[in-house]
């Protein structure tokens, strides 16, 4: 398994389509994420870091995956506001959701105004 999808000592199970799913989100080919970080091409690296890791919270790509996998607060709250809750919640499933209390106050507040609106919106939805 690639370095994408070591998590800890094991490796993680992924179902195809959320591999289609994580690799449209990210703007990669699925193949991609099938190999090493390492082959990744400079414009797809530089993108993906960009994106992801401008405040410098995570020090590269393989330690902000990883604690996306675990499910780690900070994480989830870069991912929602990088690609918006929909997009997160096709990438990563349902924890996005559920997981908001958690992780809004990683987002910025501009960003967050609009999240709290969405999930409140969601959760009358849902009661209803």
């Amino acid at each position: 398994m690639c370095k994408w999808f070591q998590h800890g000592q094991g490796e993680v199970q992924i179902r195809s389509t959320h591999l289609g799913a994580l690799a449209d989100g990210l703007g990669v080919p699925a193949g991609l994420l099938l190999s090493d970080l390492d082959g990744l091409g400079p414009a797809e690296r530089e993108a993906l870091a960009g994106a992801l890791l401008w405040d410098r919270a995570y020090p590269d790509l393989d330690a902000f995956l990883s604690a996306l996998l675990d499910e780690q607060p900070r994480a989830l709250g870069r991912l929602v506001e990088a690609y918006g809750m929909h997009e997160s919640a096709k990438l990563v499933g349902q924890a996005v959701w559920t997981h908001y209390p958690e992780y809004r106050r990683y987002v910025h507040p501009a960003r967050r105004r609009g999240l709290d609106n969405l999930v409140r919106w969601k959760e009358n939805r849902t009661s209803a």
